[in-house]
């Protein structure tokens, strides 16, 4: 990692700075924006020190692109320990980092069931359903082990579930198969 400095307001310091990942062999896989430095790069740090604590790079805004595109930088199993602080960010595909985590979190593939399976079971019926249609329906290592749960919620969905259309979801998704993500619906 190398680190840029922005423009400088007080004194010596800068408002800003880049935190630019570099692989091996020289390739830039990302520049994150630290508005402020002197705090971020402590936390980067950190991280950096201690692989575990990764709060810094989870995205605080659905047009917070710097960590989403970090994120999926670092990959799997990198992030692993912040994988549920991510699915938050598929509560509603309208959110435009929601574009960017879909696939990335979709192509972890069976890794990711742990933490499908309490969406699955929760009460949110929005997230249930960008989940099955975003994640569990564009990845088929994820369709072939929720695909019981599919069957239930396709003929014998919670009142939530059919309020929420989950049950044609999942009938579509069970008749269609797997549909990975591509550039046209991954925004």
């Amino acid at each position: 990692m190398f680190l840029t400095a922005g423009s400088g307001s007080e004194g010596d310091r800068p408002e800003h700075m880049k935190a630019i990942f570099v692989l091996g062999d020289g390739r830039v896989i990302h520049a994150l924006t630290l508005r402020r430095p002197d705090e971020q790069l402590e936390k980067l740090r950190a991280s950096l020190a201690d692989p575990s604590d990764l709060q810094w790079i989870i995205p605080r805004s659905k047009h917070d692109f710097d960590r989403a595109h970090a994120v999926v930088a670092l990959g799997y199993p990198a992030v692993e320990p912040i994988l549920p602080k991510l699915l938050e960010w598929l509560q509603d595909m309208n959110w435009p980092i929601a574009h960017v985590l879909g696939p990335f979190l979709a192509g972890i593939g069976a890794p990711l069931a742990p933490f499908l399976r309490p969406i699955l079971s929760g009460n949110d019926g929005t997230w249930k359903y960008w989940i099955i249609g975003n994640v569990i329906g564009a990845n088929p290592e994820l369709f072939e082990l929720f695909k019981g749960d599919l069957q239930r919620m396709a003929t014998n969905p919670t009142p939530g579930e059919r309020t929420e259309e989950i049950d044609q979801q999942a009938r579509e998704i069970l008749e269609e198969g797997p549909t990975p993500w591509s550039p046209d619906n991954s925004g």
